[in-house]
């Protein structure tokens, strides 16, 4: 009787562990996400959580594949994660300045390109780049 007792209660014990553990992680996973959208809403200038909002609007997920983003499973264009990480955009070096032009008028960076004038504007482009820096 003793034993099944010891048994249960550490049982009970171990998945409260785990648990605890999971919330940890979660709670850890989850300041850590808003750091990122704070640091890439500072240097962006522009609102991270108004981005999917607008990459729905201009249509942003048709040819790319966006993380958090529903629907957005474009196989066009590249995947746009690690967007901060990354050293080029189109031609030039990777800035916000040069990726909020790129997507508000990316012909005027490569004239060749595929991607098209959507009619976003910079402040929104700025959003969206917000977004994507802090992926």
């Amino acid at each position: 009787m003793r034993t099944q007792r010891s048994k249960l209660i550490l049982g009970i014990t171990a998945t409260v562990i785990v648990v605890a553990a999971a919330g940890g992680v979660f709670a850890y996973e989850a300041a850590q996400s808003n750091e990122r959208q704070a640091l890439a809403a500072a240097l962006a200038g522009g609102d991270p959580t108004k981005a999917a909002d607008h990459i729905q609007q201009f249509g942003c997920g048709g040819c790319h594949t966006i993380a958090g983003i529903r629907g957005a499973k474009g196989m066009v264009g590249p995947p746009l994660q690690q967007i901060r990480q990354r050293v080029f955009v189109g031609s030039r070096p990777n800035t916000v300045e040069n990726l909020v032009e790129w997507i508000v008028n990316p012909k005027s960076i490569n004239s060749q390109t595929p991607m098209p004038v959507t009619g976003i504007s910079p402040n929104q482009a700025r959003d969206v780049v917000a977004y994507l820096y802090a992926r």
